[in-house]
């Protein structure tokens, strides 16, 4: 338990820096009409990004994951993304599946060598 406790410092830390701003924001956008200008080009600039982050983690990613073969990494986002349309746009399903694709195309790969 005493061992632990940087780790709890840290996720105490990154708690109180983020909660605030969260409450904050529920506090301002509660009158907020959802199909405003505004909100749709910021709904429009967030997807953005996540979807730049996203490229960035399948085409240069950093540590341990770059060892790992592009085409693993990008057969799991087509799998994912087949899973998110095909299942209703559920997101925790779409994560798990491609997950699970993820670690099964890796097990897959290593145990046969198919890849280089």
């Amino acid at each position: 338990m005493i061992d632990n406790i940087p780790a709890y410092v840290i996720v105490l830390i990154g708690f109180l820096v983020t909660e605030p701003w969260r409450w904050l924001g529920m506090f301002f956008s509660k009158d907020l009409d959802e199909n405003s200008e505004i909100i749709i080009w910021v709904r429009a600039v967030s997807t953005a990004l996540i979807a730049a982050l996203i490229a960035r983690l399948i085409l240069t990613p950093p540590g341990a994951l770059a060892e790992i073969h592009v085409s693993i990494r990008v057969i799991s986002l087509l799998f994912s993304t087949v899973v998110f349309f095909a299942f209703g746009k559920r997101l925790l399903l779409t994560i798990f599946s491609g997950l699970i694709c993820f670690l099964l195309l890796v097990e897959i790969t290593t145990r046969f060598g198919l890849l280089p």
